[in-house]
C-alpha cells in the first residue's frame, strides 16, 4: 500500500487580502466610472477646440433636434450572444 507524503504549508495569502472594502455586486464599477470620468474631462476640455459649436451634454441632458457632444458608456445588448448563466439557469 501507498502512504501519502506529508509536508508543510505556510499561507502567505494575508498580504493579498482587502479588508476594508465589501463586495457589493458591482466588481467593475469603480474601474469604469474611473475611466469614463478620465475621458470625460479630457474631451470636454478637447471639445471646445474641435466643434465650438456644439455643446458637451450627458445622456441626461439630451434635447430633440438639438446636436452636441456625448461623452458615455455604451452597452449593446446582444441577444444571441452566448450566456453561461442562461444556459446553467435552462438545467437546473
Amino acid at each position: 500500500m501507498f502512504q501519502r507524503k506529508q509536508s508543510s504549508y505556510n499561507s502567505s495569502d494575508e498580504k493579498f487580502e482587502i479588508r476594508k472594502e465589501t463586495y457589493r455586486g458591482q466588481q467593475y464599477s469603480q474601474i469604469y466610472f474611473a475611466r469614463l470620468h478620465m475621458l470625460w474631462t479630457i474631451l470636454y476640455s478637447l471639445a471646445p477646440n474641435w466643434k465650438p459649436h456644439l455643446p458637451v451634454r450627458t445622456v441626461l441632458e439630451l434635447e430633440e433636434g438639438k446636436e452636441c457632444i456625448v461623452v458615455g458608456t455604451l452597452y449593446k445588448h446582444m441577444k444571441l450572444k452566448p450566456s453561461i448563466l442562461e444556459e446553467y439557469s435552462k438545467e437546473v
